[in-house]
């Protein structure tokens, strides 16, 4: 498991309240992270990518130790890479399912995903389980996870509902595929939208502070100053 890559000086302050951990999966390296509240030990999932049982064991594994409970999986949004293991889910924690989140306006690419990972030349685990499975968060504004909340930002762009979490106090921003460090996410794949992501780059620029951690779904831990200052997609 990958754990605290280069977190900046003030992005240290989260760690007394905030667990986080992570690890690549799936064929394009997607990482799926781990996020929990260390006072209430309640657990989140970021991007259920995971194609293996093994992989999702490992993450279990990595719960069971730290003693949290995993509460939730928070989508980012519906791409292959991103919902692979979904339906291992049932199967890897039977005891107490996890809620499911995802933006409503994302699954065009969820019902898409089985044949993207077929034309990827591999099969899903299992399928994936019914969109009738997830909360939509096409209408909340936040979502709780023991004591910490994330403002849920609609950043529509790279996929029509791609949200990014950003949780205010902590400052810590899961990006999903918007920002990476020194780039951004793909706007040239069916229902992506060039201009949809030049409002969700300014929305973001706006709303994150420049000490904001940011936790992508592909590559290096980064921060939103540094992009801001390095990224030429992210410029005023």
């Amino acid at each position: 498991m990958v754990q605290r890559r280069a977190f900046s000086e003030a992005a240290r302050k989260l760690m007394d309240r905030v667990a986080i951990s992570g690890a690549p999966v799936t064929p394009l390296s997607m990482n799926q992270w781990v996020v929990a509240c260390k006072e209430t030990r309640k657990a989140a999932i970021i991007d259920g990518g995971a194609p293996t049982a093994e992989e999702w064991k490992t993450f279990q594994n990595w719960l069971t130790a730290q003693d949290f409970t995993l509460e939730m999986i928070l989508q980012t949004h519906a791409h292959y890479d991103h919902v692979a293991g979904l339906g291992l889910v049932e199967e890897i924690f039977e005891d107490k399912m996890p809620d499911m989140y995802l933006h409503s306006d994302d699954f065009v690419n969820y019902r898409d995903a089985e044949s993207s990972v077929r034309n990827m030349g591999f099969e899903l685990p299992k399928p994936l389980p019914s969109e009738s499975v997830f909360t939509d968060l096409k209408d909340m504004k936040q979502v709780a996870l023991g004591s910490l909340v994330f403002d849920i930002l609609h950043t529509p762009g790279h996929a029509p509902g791609h949200v990014c979490f950003y949780e205010r106090d902590m400052e810590l921003l899961i990006g999903g595929d918007m920002i990476f460090r020194g780039a951004i996410g793909r706007t040239d794949l069916p229902h992506s939208s060039p201009d949809d992501m030049a409002a969700s780059l300014r929305l973001l620029h706006k709303e994150v502070s420049d000490d904001a951690t940011i936790l992508p779904g592909h590559g290096d831990v980064t921060q939103m100053g540094a992009e801001r200052a390095n990224n030429p997609m992210l410029s005023a």
